[in-house]
């Protein structure tokens, strides 16, 4: 839904987030020469703690940032938190999804569950949000019960 009302520069924004994982001084640093198209990857320079990784980018993403038509400077042009807080709560307004509890960070969480959901695999959960303990990559996947539950279908002891 908000994909579908955004202009291409906030689709970008909702995509590097939601899918790819970035933090929002992330998204907001990211420059076109960390960017690497043709590979499907982006160089976060500066992620928490001031360390350096290698983000795997999907494909609409790179469709998306394909479109942009631009490859210098800011990826989202702009470079202040507060404006792609703004921008996100807006675009929220416009589509009547509630922004309180999403917020920004609320797509890193997405990021978290769709890769989960995608792989059932928390390592990878961990490894495309840069996290290093397992425990943290579990709370951004919102794993359910049903994997659980379904383990033990047919089962008798």
């Amino acid at each position: 839904m908000l994909l579908d009302a955004a202009i291409p520069a906030d689709r970008v924004m909702l995509l590097l987030m939601g899918m790819c994982g970035l933090r929002i001084s992330e998204a907001v640093a990211l420059e076109w020469r960390d960017v690497n198209l043709s590979a499907g990857v982006l160089t976060v320079v500066k992620g928490k703690g001031g360390k350096k990784a290698r983000v795997v980018v999907p494909p609409q993403v790179v469709t998306e940032l394909s479109a942009l038509g631009t490859t210098s400077g800011l990826v989202l042009g702009w470079k202040d938190p507060v404006t792609l807080r703004r921008r996100l709560k807006a675009l929220c307004e416009r589509t009547g999804v509630r922004y309180v509890g999403r917020e920004v960070h609320g797509l890193r969480h997405t990021a978290g569950t769709l890769m989960y959901a995608r792989t059932k695999n928390l390592r990878a959960v961990a490894q495309h949000l840069r996290h290093s303990q397992l425990d943290t990559a579990a709370i951004y996947a919102q794993m359910d019960d049903s994997e659980v539950r379904g383990a033990f279908e047919g089962v008798s002891l």
